[in-house]
């Protein structure tokens, strides 16, 4: 067989099984998104300089961020060191962000919401239309998934390094549930003198006389 042919076969596969490893990581994602536990409120604090995501061009700079981590969910919570603007001096700038995928973090998404301080508690002050950035909303009928903390959303926007991981993860794990059992098959069949490709019985031919395969040495196989 030509080895520009091999080659391109070759490329065939791999595109073949990253596509779908790319499919079962969204899919575990998604699972995560729904499935998992919400994270309990045992947060971990972070020095950060930014947002993690994009805010208004309105907002105050970041004051002080932290972190909830789940299994297969990471959710953070920041917040604006300063109140929005001089007239809603009890106002906080609040930023939530949900990053979900195993092995790796691979999709997120992030909602950008202002609340009011009312002494014992934060309540919803201005939210705009389009609070919700890389969500794909889950309709009513799906009854039997739970929504994350703060409503139905899937995750869409891509997190570029753990996706890419969790897609070649996953990629690999296809590509062995496929290859194993074959190679495995090839070897028990040149263990018991057998053709690999057909399981005809060797005999002094160097190809298979059933299939027409080339054979191994026989003395190898009885090795």
């Amino acid at each position: 067989m030509p080895t520009r042919w091999l080659n391109r076969r070759l490329i065939v596969r791999a595109t073949i099984f990253l596509l779908l490893g790319a499919v079962v990581n969204v899919l575990v994602a998604w699972g995560c998104a729904c499935w998992s536990p919400s994270p309990p409120y045992e947060r971990t604090r972070r020095a950060e300089t930014a947002w993690s995501a994009p805010v208004p061009d309105d907002w105050p700079p970041l004051g002080r961020q932290s972190v909830d981590r789940g299994f297969g969910l990471t959710e953070h919570h920041a917040f604006g060191d300063a109140p929005r603007d001089s007239n809603q001096s009890w106002d906080r700038s609040h930023q939530w962000v949900c990053q979900v995928g195993l092995p790796f973090r691979s999709l997120s998404i992030h909602r950008n919401r202002v609340e009011s301080d009312l002494g014992m508690y934060w309540i919803l002050a201005a939210e705009p239309p389009k609070n919700w950035r890389g969500g794909l909303s889950i309709p009513d009928c799906a009854n039997g998934i739970r929504q994350i903390r703060y409503g139905r959303w899937l995750p869409t926007q891509i997190i570029w390094s753990g996706f890419t991981a969790n897609t070649i993860f996953y990629a690999a794990l296809l590509f062995g549930m496929v290859a194993m059992p074959h190679t495995l098959r090839t070897r028990w069949r040149i263990k018991c003198v057998q053709c690999p490709a057909c399981g005809y019985p060797i005999g002094t031919s160097p190809v298979c006389t059933e299939c027409g395969a080339p054979l191994p040495d026989r003395a190898t196989c009885e090795d």
